[in-house]
């Protein structure tokens, strides 16, 4: 059996956390506990135990918190119970789990606030590594995404910290049982296949060992990719420093862009933005079109936070400190390629007037009904599945660089194109409404909806959105 203290105290001595507070992330699950344990066991001084109540799971999640409170007071551990409103304070098109992960590095900084720097340990293990490694694969992500849990990262002011990446879940919970502990929490909801990261982790690997005997090939890949990462992130620092204006941002290596792009919003926009694909792709956009256009175009990253793309480079812009007219003239008065952007929250106000005069309504439609209706037989009116649909939706102005994936197609396409297929002018393009799902395209009211939300067989409630008044100018 794996000692994990022993694990824990030469993580301990071969990271330098001399001035640092030491906090641990307590959910009171098998791995934070042990970690816990361990720091103690290991001579970790000054140990804070932080457990973080995110609003969500009701009494289980207060049973969680008492648990851990009574668990520190018995053995004299520092308690800190934090609260996070992750539902009163997910953006849109933000996941639950995104939210929450904002908000616990929001909370990391604050308590790294007071000029101490600030070692979070956090309780990650082998089996987290695999199948995070799944879940970005799917999701498109670069080796540098692929193998996000690292040893260490850096924050800010804050180090998080996880000393039990080379361990499993089998492991630690042996452990556990060896120190005499058996009553550590579980969240009931890990096991809702519902949540992709439960499929991953009880059909997806469980499946996976069944073909191939063993998980190692997808451990050593995750070593073998994290040291392709590293290499980049180095090159991509090196980039970062040379930077002088937009020449040098038009200059990068597409394997750097989203790199370089992470480092400008960790410097200008605060740690935690991880740029996708998308925004990087309309970034790369934005700077080899400035050559043509010239001006200062706005790109919007989210809710009260967008980029200023100039010959001088980049630069940080609030999205509602652009010049906002209504009608045609909004494009042209708000200068060249300035976005106006504003949330939609379609069940409550399920009606909705664009700056062009066109409304846009939302109706939801019990599962079933209408369900033969093509969802691509009216470009005035489409359907979408609503379990994808975020709360709150964007519907804002197009941009040069947008990309949207149009139904029953595999490749993105640019809107600049699908506007010059229907013969749209450029003065028309300008107030055009186009509406998001985060910082996903899904539907260019009277022209073309994106394949996102497709309705199958399978599909529960629908949502009809309606194009009122034919858009133009």
């Amino acid at each position: 059996m794996i000692d994990i203290s022993d694990q824990v105290r030469f993580f301990l001595q071969s990271h330098d956390l001399s001035g640092s507070r030491l906090l641990v992330g307590f959910s009171g699950g098998a791995d934070s506990t042990a970690l816990l344990l361990a720091l103690l066991a290991a001579g970790g001084e000054g140990v804070s135990a932080v457990h973080c109540h995110h609003g969500l799971r009701g009494a289980d999640a207060d049973a969680d918190a008492a648990w851990c409170r009574s668990f520190c007071e018995q053995r004299g551990i520092a308690f800190r119970l934090e609260y996070l409103d992750v539902p009163g304070e997910r953006l849109s098109g933000e996941s639950m789990e995104e939210a929450g992960r904002r908000l616990r590095l929001a909370l990391w900084q604050r308590l790294a606030a007071d000029g101490r720097p600030a070692a979070v340990f956090l309780g990650h293990h082998g089996d987290d590594v695999m199948e995070d490694l799944v879940m970005r694969l799917a999701r498109g992500a670069n080796c540098s995404g692929l193998t996000g849990l690292r040893e260490e990262r850096r924050m800010g002011d804050v180090r998080l910290l996880r000393p039990l990446l080379s361990c499993r879940r089998a492991d630690i919970e042996s452990w556990l049982l060896a120190q005499g502990i058996s009553d550590w929490r579980c969240d009931h909801s890990n096991s809702d296949r519902a949540y992709r990261r439960n499929a991953v982790r009880h059909d997806l690997m469980p499946r996976f060992r069944a073909i191939f005997g063993e998980d190692q090939g997808l451990q050593q890949a995750a070593r073998v990719l994290r040291m392709d990462a590293d290499y980049l992130e180095m090159a991509a620092r090196e980039a970062y420093g040379k930077l002088r204006d937009l020449r040098d941002w038009q200059a990068l290596h597409p394997a750097l862009r989203q790199r370089v792009l992470r480092m400008w919003l960790d410097e200008h926009a605060g740690p935690g933005i991880i740029p996708g694909a998308a925004l990087v792709a309309r970034l790369q956009d934005a700077c080899e079109s400035q050559r043509e256009r010239g001006g200062t175009s706005y790109i919007p990253v989210r809710k009260g936070l967008a980029i200023a793309v100039s010959d001088a480079g980049l630069a940080v812009a609030n999205p509602t400190a652009l010049p906002v007219v209504s009608g045609c003239d909004a494009g042209a008065n708000a200068g060249a390629g300035a976005v106006l952007s504003r949330d939609w929250d379609w069940r409550r106000e399920p009606k909705f007037l664009c700056a062009n005069g066109t409304v846009l309504q939302a109706t939801l439609l019990p599962a079933g009904d209408e369900r033969k209706a093509s969802a691509n037989a009216n470009a005035n009116e489409e359907l979408f599945a609503a379990s994808v649909l975020p709360a709150v939706l964007t519907v804002r102005t197009w941009q040069a660089g947008d990309r949207m994936q149009p139904f029953a197609s595999n490749h993105r396409k640019k809107l600049q194109d699908i506007f010059t297929d229907a013969k749209i002018g450029r003065e028309d393009r300008r107030c055009w409404p186009v509406l998001c799902a985060g910082d996903e395209i899904i539907w260019l009211p009277g022209l073309r909806r994106a394949e996102f939300g497709r309705v199958d067989e399978q599909a529960g409630e629908v949502v009809r959105f309606r194009c009122i008044a034919p858009p133009g100018c």
